[in-house]
């Protein structure tokens, strides 16, 4: 049942057949890891082993504002990033909350969204920033 309604939403997503031309995260190589290795009954994974459409904002961030990005962005944190580029920091903690256990809360699905939110609203602000860069 997880396994086919993961393949049904996110591997439809990594995998590009939503239309979306890629999806962006933060700190995301994990992310990803985890969900290769994730228990699948069937003999093909659900998750697309090629190289799907992620975009991590870490080096992004490291290209657009290279004071704030330090080695490639590796040490940043999005509660920090969200403050630098939009003005409010994230509340994180839900972050440490027990993720396995489901269904997941009201304030974890909150949690879940408003970081994706947050990626994608910094995202929008790092192309303007570099497009304008490259504009000049």
């Amino acid at each position: 049942e997880g396994c086919r309604a993961l393949q049904a939403t996110v591997g439809q997503l990594f995998a590009g057949l939503t239309g979306a031309r890629y999806v962006i995260g933060f700190g995301c190589k994990e992310d990803i890891k985890r969900l290769r290795d994730s228990p699948c009954s069937r003999s093909v994974h659900w998750f697309p082993h090629n190289n799907c459409a992620a975009r991590d904002l870490r080096p992004l961030i490291a290209e657009a504002s290279p004071s704030l990005g330090g080695k490639g962005g590796q040490h940043l944190g999005l509660s920090r990033m969200t403050e630098s580029f939009l003005g409010k920091q994230l509340d994180k903690a839900e972050q440490c909350s027990d993720w396995c256990q489901r269904p997941l809360s009201t304030e974890q699905r909150e949690y879940a969204a408003l970081d994706a939110w947050a990626c994608a609203a910094i995202h929008a602000k790092i192309a303007k920033l570099i497009g304008e860069r490259y504009k000049a």
